[in-house]
């Protein structure tokens, strides 16, 4: 067990305080690293904590795939969370790993006393190791997600149940997919992954970047999900401290956070302020997984090259060229604060910037993939509008 100066020298150590800084309001430094850690647990205690699910489905029939593909992917661990939760430790762990103005993020917490890692290294050590890359080394979804070479046609056809498709929007371009038009194997594995992989409340559609990631897992393609998993929960420990960053995140893998701090030494009661309930079987999987007969089948979006005798549509080519004007001006408006960063960074050293990934910065500026400025036919028909509406549906 470390002594309490222990503990104060570790705290000082991750916050950067030094005994010239000024002196911090009391705090609990058992729990926290500094009284701003400590007001960020205050403020935590108002988030939903979001417990991955357990799968309990029969190892035959028609759940066999969704087995053996995890199976062969070594994620097991992810679809038998321990239910035992400690709300307490949860919070400690996210109000600890805010970031540092001015400091590196080391995707590193702090619980009890012992310092928690949730690098990608150490969540892909915790499950076993399912991928053997090292640290950097980008994965075939990584990588394809960055080149964007998705056929959307492909995914459309594997996801969707009787050829439903993608949503558009009055533009054509592709807006979602909704669960509801996906087959029965397609929503199992949203329920896996918008619960033990990127924790999300809005369950009743897909993005387009979930639909891609979602079709790249159910064919077997290689995805590093520790490095998906760190991230996400960067993002949770990061939301609402600054501008820009997702206001009220609910607190996710609480599970795994347990584990993680139970492989670190932490010591804590073993009596759980709460319980997962949440079981995927069977029965589950009839009640919310089903999809819905009668729905309207959406148009899909024509190939990106103009059709042989196609003709130019002045009003897609203005809206194309708006919205890629908007993506340029995020670009540029995210350019000039790095160079801002970066000017602070020469003029003070101790100052450490931090700058966004190409994903981030891809993501950030979401510029229009499609150039839809040409269309079959004559140009007198009316393009279909698809349903724009979005609801948030919370499953049991």
């Amino acid at each position: 067990m470390s002594s309490r100066s222990d503990r104060g020298k570790r705290a000082r150590q991750l916050t950067g305080s030094s005994s010239g800084a000024a002196p911090q309001p009391p705090f609990d430094s058992h729990r926290f690293l500094g009284s701003e850690q400590q007001a960020r647990f205050e403020k935590l205690v108002g988030r939903k904590i979001w417990p991955e699910k357990v799968f309990d489905l029969p190892q035959s029939g028609n759940f066999y795939q969704f087995l053996e593909n995890i199976a062969e992917r070594k994620w097991e661990a992810l679809i038998s969370p321990d239910s035992q939760i400690n709300a307490d430790i949860v919070r400690e762990f996210y109000a600890n790993a805010i970031p540092i103005e001015g400091r590196v993020y080391t995707y590193t917490s702090y619980v009890r006393g012992r310092g928690i890692s949730f690098s990608r290294d150490a969540i892909n050590t915790f499950l076993g190791r399912p991928s053997h890359r090292a640290a950097g080394d980008k994965c075939e979804y990584a990588r394809k997600k960055a080149a964007k070479t998705w056929n959307m046609q492909e995914i459309a056809d594997l996801l969707s149940f009787e050829h439903q498709g993608f949503t558009l929007n009055p533009s054509g371009y592709i807006q979602k997919m909704d669960r509801k038009n996906m087959t029965q194997m397609a929503q199992l594995y949203i329920v896996f992954l918008l619960n033990n992989v990127m924790p999300r409340s809005h369950t009743s559609d897909l993005t387009i970047d979930m639909s891609c990631l979602l079709f790249w897992i159910m064919t077997g393609g290689e995805v590093d999900v520790a490095q998906i998993i760190s991230e996400e929960m960067r993002i949770v420990a990061s939301s609402g401290t600054k501008s820009g960053t997702k206001p009220s995140a609910q607190l996710g893998f609480p599970s795994l956070i347990m584990g993680l701090c139970r492989k670190a030494g932490v010591e804590f009661p073993n009596v759980a302020s709460m319980k997962s309930t949440s079981v995927v079987d069977t029965g589950y999987v009839h009640r919310h997984c089903s999809p819905k007969l009668g729905v309207q089948q959406h148009p899909q979006p024509q190939n990106m090259a103009p059709p042989a005798g196609g003709r130019y549509n002045e009003e897609l080519a203005c809206r194309y060229n708006w919205a890629y004007f908007d993506a340029n001006r995020r670009s540029q408006a995210m350019i000039h604060d790095s160079l801002c960063k970066l000017y602070r960074h020469q003029v003070n050293p101790t100052y450490v910037p931090s700058f966004p990934t190409n994903e981030e910065y891809e993501a950030h500026c979401a510029w229009p993939a499609e150039r839809p400025f040409f269309r079959e036919g004559d140009g007198e028909e009316e393009e279909e509008e698809g349903d724009g509406m979005e609801q948030d549906d919370e499953e049991d």
